[in-house]
């Protein structure tokens, strides 16, 4: 029981850096929410085969919130208790650049393929 406390108390004291690293991931969902459906549009009317991780893209990208829970889980298994709110922080901002990252590449590479087919 005491080790539930103690994790409960740390929780509070971490809340702050715990959102922190959740709300680039949500904000990177936010914006995927008011791009996605466009670029699909888009994409869609190519008429060709597209990407896999495109596809992925397009078919799973509602669900990128759910990456904000694995900051969570990052705090909770960090090893060291000391530093276990700058690691759920650390690791939520690279959880938002990766898929930030991802998401780009994922939505430009057909346009590029197009071009390059067309030039």
């Amino acid at each position: 029981m005491a080790d539930s406390d103690h994790r409960r108390q740390s929780l509070d004291e971490d809340a702050g850096p715990i959102m922190g690293g959740m709300a680039p991931v949500l904000v990177c969902w936010g914006l995927a929410q008011l791009l996605i459906p466009n670029f699909a549009t888009l994409l869609v009317s190519f008429g060709t085969e597209l990407p896999w991780t495109t596809r992925f893209i397009l078919h799973y990208y509602q669900f990128a919130f759910l990456l904000a829970l694995l900051v969570v889980v990052a705090w909770w298994i960090w090893p060291r208790e000391e530093s276990r709110g700058l690691a759920a922080l650390v690791f939520g901002v690279v959880v938002a650049a990766v898929l930030g990252c991802a998401g780009i590449y994922s939505l430009y590479v057909p346009i590029f393929q197009l071009g390059a087919i067309v030039g």
